[in-house]
């Protein structure tokens, strides 16, 4: 027969057991527990404007996954309050690289959108001012390359870290960053060329306010018009360079498709169902406008 002593010992230990704390997966143990929310986004290599190959390692927090071979997507299921993403690179020709993107910290599934690695860094840096009035616009968010920053009381932004390639600069050409702030239509912009001294500068990015009757255009340089227009609206363009894909879109109902491109020679290509079409354009400066007809046969 067990002795009363021992009945008291075991009493206890269970008692002592089922004030302990139950962690969300029903074990034991004390504090955490927080909450988890998706983040998801795509890594992409400045040079080939393409997944990073090998794949890439993404880690936020606790959590990391290698980026899909394909797309360089990848989703990660981190707790609430992550703000930080490390990327990390090895290549098969080049030195490994480990970059961090900042972002806002997430209370809900979030996307982070495209973020580039690359095997350079370049300081990207600018002005923002009103379109009406010429005077600087503060507190606007900049964004370029999956990283962001903020004007200052001068209008003044400095984004550095920015994914660069001096080898091969298409893609960081093709960049399409982006400010905006309350009050004002959102802007784009485009690096005009290639670094100098590790840094390119935007200049002057005009913030058009929301009440003004001359909305800025959208940032195109090239309209590409698919012929015949029963088959050339919803046709596939896509614009490449050296065999790169670096933009392609859906012509709209008038069959057209516009896009921005950094000075250059392209070569363009127009699908609808099965019938297809190309055509080559040159781009001697960013700041013309250029058409170009695509007949599909």
């Amino acid at each position: 027969m067990m002795r009363p002593f021992v009945i008291l010992i075991l009493a206890a230990l269970m008692l002592a057991a089922a004030c302990l704390p139950v962690g969300s997966n029903g074990s034991t143990g004390g504090g955490g527990g927080g909450s988890n929310v998706t983040v998801f986004g795509r890594i992409i290599w400045i040079e080939t404007g393409s997944a990073p190959s090998p794949a890439a390692t993404v880690r936020i927090g606790p959590s990391a996954e290698e980026t899909d071979p394909l797309d360089g997507s990848f989703q990660l299921s981190v707790p609430t309050g992550s703000a930080q993403a490390q990327v990390t690179y090895a290549p098969n020709l080049g030195t490994p690289v480990v970059r961090t993107f900042d972002f806002p910290a997430v209370g809900a599934n979030t996307d982070l959108g495209d973020l580039f690695i690359g095997p350079e860094q370049v300081t990207v840096t600018g002005r923002v001012v009103d379109s009406t009035t010429l005077t600087p616009v503060s507190s606007a968010l900049v964004q370029i390359a999956g990283l962001r920053a903020v004007t200052n009381a001068s209008g003044e932004f400095s984004v550095p870290n920015v994914a660069y390639s001096s080898s091969a600069l298409a893609v960081f050409l093709g960049l399409q960053g982006s400010v905006s702030r309350t009050g004002y239509f959102t802007q784009f912009f485009s690096p005009p060329g290639a670094a100098i001294g590790g840094a390119v500068e935007i200049g002057d990015i005009t913030a058009t306010p929301e009440g003004s009757t001359t909305p800025p255009p959208l940032p195109t340089n090239l309209t590409v018009v698919v012929r015949p227009l029963s088959m050339g609206a919803g046709a596939q363009v896509v614009v490449r360079q050296g065999g790169l894909v670096i933009r392609q879109g859906v012509a709209d109902g008038s069959g057209r498709a516009s896009f921005w491109l950094p000075a250059g020679s392209f070569a363009l290509s127009a699908t609808s169902g099965v019938q297809n079409g190309a055509q080559t354009v040159e781009i001697t400066s960013p700041n013309e406008a250029k058409q170009v007809q695509i007949d599909l046969s």
